[in-house]
């Protein structure tokens, strides 16, 4: 990542440097339609179609000098950020263009003459190396779709350091791979307690009351970044956002909505590893209610990592990953399963009999559809409604409907002559058997949204 950053870095030098050459070393026309003789020997027409050429150019000529190619493939989130830093290096040279031909007025042939000041206004951009790096950091952040929190709704934000020990404060507590829940603010309101780490300026307790704040901390071979609030009861409230890194990899993140104390939803990113050990991104989308927490479970096959460049060193509230833009990333890869129903205790524990879960091959077809009831993360439904459609890589679809116990169907010989057990569906008989059972109904999925493994 290092040597992408400074690669970067060094082509959005190489830009200005290229409109300085385009402009002061070439003989400039009074349309400024065509520019001859340029280092490559090509033809350049001022036009936005060009400047996207010369910014690709450069691009090549700043991955040969970095030599990138010897890198590991690039796979989704490379490709983005090459898209975006070609389209960002075209903007610098329009707008370097753009202020050449405002300060000329009405005569183009004083063009040279005007071009002594931009230069020095390049130059300096040029100098202040430290600071491109910054902001090609930032670009590449953004260009990844994990932009920080968004002041509009969270609001002035405090960043903190803590005091005198209580950088025990806060704690997130795993149930199981599919529920998170955040342990309740221990702050021990004696004197000042927190500092912030831009203005210096020191708060107790009771001066944090409300007010939302930005916290790192290290725990557990963990690095956690937190931003949130508390009340007046020391209870969490309103919305909090978590982020926590293992071993360098962003494994987490966690939104919730909190009333005094009470969690009322929650969305959160994490990692898991599926009873068939394939790793995958969960996404999950949740509310509330008593013990029992209700909604969606996505799992994304995990092709790659999610592109984060942070130092634990010098972290910021800038370095926040909310929940959306992360989303957009993972939703680009292969679905590898969803499940719609109760959670409790970290596990699918639904008694309703209304739950189901999809699993699909990594070509987006369906291998396992599932409705009925769910016990500790186990299809287990004893009342003889549940039923299932499955398929095999090297099998073709089959149904079952009947009892299911610890994941497993319990067929008998005579399932197939009394209609429990049918082989060999094809489409249409899946589709049928679907409206039959009334899932499409009941869910408000679509036939065209299921897809099945037929030529």
């Amino acid at each position: 990542m290092e040597i992408c950053e400074r690669a970067y870095t060094g082509a959005m030098l190489k830009g200005i440097q290229k409109i300085k050459e385009i402009f002061i070393n070439q003989q400039i026309s009074n349309k400024l339609s065509k520019q001859k003789g340029t280092p490559n020997n090509h033809d350049y027409r001022l036009d936005a179609e060009n400047l996207r050429e010369i910014a690709k150019e450069i691009i090549k000529e700043v991955n040969a000098e970095y030599k990138m190619e010897q890198e590991p493939k690039r796979g989704v989130f490379g490709n983005i950020i090459a898209q975006i830093v070609v389209a960002v290096i075209s903007t610098v040279l329009a707008t370097i263009v753009c202020i050449v031909l405002i300060t000329n007025g009405e005569k183009l042939d004083k063009l040279s003459d005007d071009l002594s000041a931009i230069n020095v206004r390049i130059s300096n951009l040029e100098s202040d190396s430290e600071t491109y790096a910054n902001d090609i950091r930032n670009i590449k952040i953004s260009v990844r779709g994990l932009g920080g929190v968004d002041p509009d709704q969270y609001g002035s934000i405090k960043e903190l350091k803590f005091l005198n020990g209580q950088d025990e404060l806060f704690a997130i507590v795993y149930e199981g791979s599919q529920e998170v829940r955040m342990s309740e603010p221990q702050l021990r309101n004696t004197g000042y307690i927190a500092q912030d780490i831009n203005t210096g300026e020191q708060y107790s307790a009771e001066d944090l009351i409300s007010q939302r704040f930005f916290y790192f901390y290290q725990k557990y071979n963990q690095n956690i970044l937190f931003c949130g609030q508390y009340d007046e009861n020391n209870q969490w409230d309103g919305e909090c956002l978590t982020n926590i890194y293992q071993d360098g990899k962003l494994i987490m993140i966690y939104e919730a909505t909190y009333d005094n104390g009470k969690l009322i939803s929650y969305k959160a990113i994490c990692q898991d590893t599926t009873t068939r050990k394939v790793d995958v991104w969960v996404i999950i989308d949740r509310e509330i209610h008593g013990e029992i927490s209700m909604g969606d479970n996505w799992n994304y096959y995990m092709k790659e990592e999610l592109p984060v460049n942070i130092d634990f060193s010098d972290v910021g509230l800038d370095n926040l990953i909310n929940i959306e833009k992360a989303k957009e990333i993972i939703s680009q890869f292969p679905i590898e399963g969803h499940y719609r129903g109760d959670v409790s205790n970290g596990y699918y524990n639904d008694a309703t009999g209304n739950a189901y879960l999809i699993k699909y091959f990594e070509d987006g077809t369906i291998r396992y559809l599932y409705k009925g009831r769910f016990v500790h993360g186990q299809a287990d439904d004893r009342t003889g409604d549940a039923w299932d459609i499955s398929k095999e890589e090297n099998t073709d679809y089959m149904r079952f409907k009947g009892i299911f116990i610890d994941g497993k169907a319990q067929s008998s010989p005579d399932d197939e002559k009394t209609g429990k057990f049918k082989n060999n569906l094809t489409k249409a008989e899946i589709e049928q058997y679907l409206i039959e059972q009334h899932f499409t109904e009941a869910t408000g999925l679509s036939l065209d949204d299921l897809r099945w493994a037929f030529e």
